[in-house]
């Protein structure tokens, strides 16, 4: 866990859900998107998104939403692994 638990994210970012079928289904605006730690008061190192409230239920296989996250920078420090 080391080497994720050194990423430190900016405090916020911004989502947009856009369904797959735009006519059927419905995703809405997405009610928060912000970063927290995964260990306690160390650095926000993960994405939460609270999702629309009026979205389409993820049942089946067919019903499938695209989540676009922005605002959120590489981290400043921190690394992850790398193929050779």
């Amino acid at each position: 866990m080391w080497p994720i638990t050194m990423w430190s994210l900016a405090s916020a970012c911004n989502v947009i859900c856009t369904p797959s079928d735009t006519v059927a289904f419905q995703c809405g605006q997405v009610q928060d998107c912000s970063t927290v730690p995964t260990v306690p008061n160390s650095n926000n190192n993960q994405i939460k998104v609270i999702m629309p409230a009026g979205m389409t239920d993820l049942g089946g296989p067919i019903i499938k939403h695209t989540l676009t996250v922005s605002g959120l920078n590489i981290p400043g420090f921190g690394f992850a692994w790398l193929p050779l």
